[in-house]
This record gives C-alpha cells, sequence and structure tokens, in this order.
C-alpha cells in the first residue's frame, strides 16, 4: 500500500475516538446523547442499506438522539471517482454528504454552516463582491473561489451540494457557522446567510436597489448644480409623462400587500 494511501486512512480512524469524544462531552453538557454514523459510496447505492440507514436515523432522532454523520475515510478507496450517478455529487466531503443524505431522508430544510456569511457574488474580499439573501441556481451568477481551510470542502462544494439538495425538493441555507443563533433563526424564518430557492427573483433585489441608490445619489453629489438641476427636472418630466404606469404598479403592490 501506498504511503500517500495508508496516511489519511490511519489519520482518520487515529481521529475517530477523539473527534467522537469532543462531540460526546459538548451534547453532554445539553443532557443530549449522540451516535455516530460512518458511511460509504456504496451506503447509498444498495437499496437495503439505504433502507437500513433511514431506519437508524429515524429511530435514533425519535430517541432525541444526535447522530454525527461522517463519510468513512478508513475504508473509503481515495482512488475512485466519487460521484453520483448524475455526476453531480460525492460523498467524500461533509457538504456533499449532507446534501445526500437529507435526499434520502426526505428532509424539509438543510442548513450548511460555513466560515463566511453566505453565498457572495464574488469572493467576500473583493470590492464589488455582495452578499445573496438568496440564490436561484438557474438565474444568478456568482465567481466561486478558495476552498475551506480544514478538510475537503469549500464555498464550491457547499453550492454543488445546496443545488443537489434543493433539485431533490429540499431547501436549504448556507450560513456562518460562528453567527449565535444562526441555526434557531433560520429555523424561526428570518434572514440569514443565503437561502437558495427555485423560485426566479422578480426585478432587482431590494439590497441591490438600495446600493444603486446610494452610489446614484453620491454621483448626483459630485456633480455642479447647473447639472443636478437639470436630472432633476429630467426625472420629474418622465414620472409626469408615466403617472398612470407608476400609479398602476402602486396600487397592484397595495393589492398583492393586503392579499398576502
Amino acid at each position: 500500500v501506498r504511503a500517500s494511501t495508508l496516511e489519511p486512512r490511519a489519520c482518520a480512524a487515529a481521529g475517530q475516538g477523539g473527534l467522537m469524544s469532543l462531540y460526546d462531552a459538548m451534547f453532554t453538557q445539553y443532557g443530549v446523547k449522540t451516535a455516530q454514523i460512518l458511511l460509504t459510496k456504496p451506503d447509498f447505492q444498495n437499496e437495503t442499506s439505504k433502507e437500513n440507514l433511514k431506519e437508524t436515523m429515524n429511530e435514533l432522532l425519535r430517541l432525541s438522539i444526535i447522530p454525527i454523520v461522517n463519510a468513512n475515510d478508513v475504508v473509503a478507496d481515495p482512488a475512485e471517482p466519487d460521484i453520483d450517478l448524475s455526476g453531480v455529487i460525492s460523498v467524500r466531503d461533509n457538504d456533499s454528504l449532507a446534501a445526500r443524505l437529507a435526499s434520502e431522508l426526505k428532509c424539509e430544510l438543510l442548513i450548511i454552516l460555513s466560515d463566511v456569511n453566505g453565498l457572495y457574488t464574488s469572493p467576500p474580499g473583493m470590492p464589488d463582491s455582495r452578499l445573496l439573501h438568496t440564490y436561484c441556481p438557474e438565474m444568478d451568477q456568482i465567481v466561486i473561489a478558495g476552498k475551506s481551510r480544514v478538510g475537503t470542502g469549500g464555498m464550491d462544494s457547499q453550492v454543488r451540494a445546496a443545488t443537489y439538495a434543493l433539485s431533490k425538493n429540499c431547501s436549504v441555507v448556507i450560513c456562518n457557522g460562528c453567527e449565535e443563533n444562526a441555526v434557531v433563526n433560520i429555523v424561526k424564518g428570518r434572514k440569514v446567510g443565503t437561502f437558495f430557492t427555485k423560485a426566479q427573483a422578480r426585478g432587482t433585489p431590494v439590497d441591490l436597489q438600495a446600493k444603486l441608490a446610494r452610489d446614484g445619489s453620491r454621483t448626483l453629489q459630485s456633480l455642479s448644480g447647473i447639472h443636478r438641476a437639470a436630472i432633476v427636472n429630467r426625472f420629474a418630466d418622465l414620472l409626469i409623462q408615466h403617472k398612470s404606469d407608476v400609479l398602476a404598479a402602486n396600487q397592484q403592490d397595495v393589492q398583492e400587500a393586503f392579499a398576502s
């Protein structure tokens, strides 16, 4: 066996005991029991194994025992292309494993905890980067860069996992795991992180409208008084010309607000 192949397996085997001891110590503070489940790709390919997995997970949850699920890196073959039948998702990183598990258990919500606040239009360090509160895989375009500092995942694997789960009718939120009460607030329906949705947004998002308005205001203030007056007068003329359209749109917004 090559050393490069053996070392990760040995490390995984040696680390499992310590990892579960840590989880057990943390959850015990709240009077909660934990259980360990280790999975490999064949567990999702064999119907009997899948059924056993679902029954075990459901029974643990019924008993108020929290399952700690991880890929079984001790026996998994790292040389094997580890993707599902559609070639989209693996079970070797925890994001993809969580998405696959959420799909098999027909979960309503998958929360992926990251080291950033959610999904951005471009890498967070860039000047034009903006946090997306909602994301539609079929419509929105983003630029992804960088991997996780620890483990095999990264934002790319998180987005692929979230998209996979969404395709299986499981809602997904990617958020910052360091944010206090993030999971509780998500379950309460508050705006936390990025919510993945199949619904295509109508019009420009509110936060982007606010940013554009601020940018426009700064640009307007940088102009001379004559130029500002000309722009404001032109805007007023356009409002008068399209008065009926504006009033009709406002009336529709009011009706929809009352209906909801």
